[in-house]
């Protein structure tokens, strides 16, 4: 087993700079939904930075464990690219820029 398929890509650090005690997000309906279909629920003031990273860093996490499997047997070589692709097809969310997960930007 790949020892660094597990490891965190980087460590985890401030959400923003631009982070202020009390600051408010209004999260779009739409990226709340795709949020959620990861388990992910920011609260209002949840900088969306902070959302976005962890919804990143679970996205690596599954692609780390296709690898794994790949590399188990468990996944043909040659799905692996199709696999990987439908997994991103997952993450619609990751495509829209951070400062657009927001209202009013």
């Amino acid at each position: 087993m790949d020892s660094d398929v597990l490891k965190p890509r980087r460590s985890v650090e401030a959400p923003t700079r631009s982070f202020i005690l009390g600051m408010r997000f209004k999260y779009r309906e739409t990226v709340l939904n795709e949020l959620a279909r990861h388990g992910v629920i920011p609260r209002d003031d949840t900088p969306p930075e902070l959302a976005h990273q962890f919804v990143t860093d679970l996205h690596l996490f599954e692609i780390r464990k296709l690898k794994q499997q790949m590399l188990a047997g468990k996944i043909p070589k040659h799905e692996y690219a199709k696999t990987v692709e439908a997994l991103r097809k997952r993450y619609p969310v990751l495509s829209l820029p951070v400062r657009f997960w927001i209202e009013g930007e």
